[in-house]
């Protein structure tokens, strides 16, 4: 299919920001967790890193007797790689004196964190050689990119995604194509917006404008707070006698 930035990037029910990806929703249907062309149906079970190791091997050990055969050899650096790619096509033969079923998984988990399918997207946390340990690096995502900004995306939907975001130069997946301010002020200037209808720091109870945190408010201590001792200047409330 054909992506446009609508096939991914899905708004929130108030039209202010943009849903948080979730795999089912926004990548499973081109990134397929398929493995091994014996089964082109089945898939890796998704966020489950731990249980890699545990399902290959199930899934090894219920498959039919076949020949091993070698996975393809990887792409050139220069072709684009598709998602869905097989890192294995074949199944097991137990007749062979070098070949089990727990060291056979072994490799196929290996295979998944490192050749393919979790590598296509995801970093591996390997704090052992012991592959039923390995992890998958939780990945962040920024859902708000100026949190002390006062933006709504369905109030600029007549200029369109490319209106703001100039994804058409993009050219690799790392970029960032947040606006600068530069694109806001083509719009949003001196002349017919003032600085809280976007901004909102002096509304923020907990935040000064430079994002520092306030500090609880304290009373200096006066000379004749201590003890009761000294006199009250003139003018000054004599404080209330404290009661023992």
């Amino acid at each position: 299919m054909k992506l446009e930035c609508w096939s991914c990037h899905k708004p929130d029910d108030q039209g202010v920001g943009m849903k948080p990806f979730k795999f089912e929703d926004q990548c499973q249907r081109c990134h397929k967790l398929t493995f091994d062309e014996l089964s082109p149906t089945t898939e890796l079970p998704h966020g489950k890193a731990e249980k890699i190791f545990s399902f290959l091997k199930e899934f090894y050990a219920g498959s039919p007797k076949g020949s091993r055969i070698d996975p393809p050899s990887p792409p050139d650096k220069n072709d684009r790689e598709l998602p869905g790619r097989m890192i294995s096509r074949g199944s097991l033969d137990f007749d062979q004196s070098d070949l089990t079923l727990d060291g056979y998984a072994r490799e196929m988990t290996q295979r998944v964190f490192e050749k393919g399918v979790c590598s296509e997207c995801h970093e591996a946390l390997k704090p052992s050689s012991d592959v039923s340990e390995w992890r998958i690096v939780k990945p962040k995502f920024t859902e708000k990119w100026y949190p002390g900004a006062k933006f709504e995306h369905k109030a600029h939907e007549i200029y369109g995604c490319n209106g703001c975001h100039q994804v058409e130069s993009s050219e690799a997946p790392e970029d960032v194509n947040i606006p600068a301010q530069a694109s806001c002020t083509e719009c949003h200037d001196a002349d017919n917006s003032n600085c809280i209808k976007c901004h909102t720091f002096h509304k923020d109870p907990l935040f000064n404008m430079k994002g520092n945190r306030f500090t609880p408010m304290t009373e200096s201590i006066k000379p004749w707070h201590e003890k009761g001792n000294g006199t009250p200047p003139d003018g000054a409330i004599s404080p209330a006698p404290v009661k023992p």
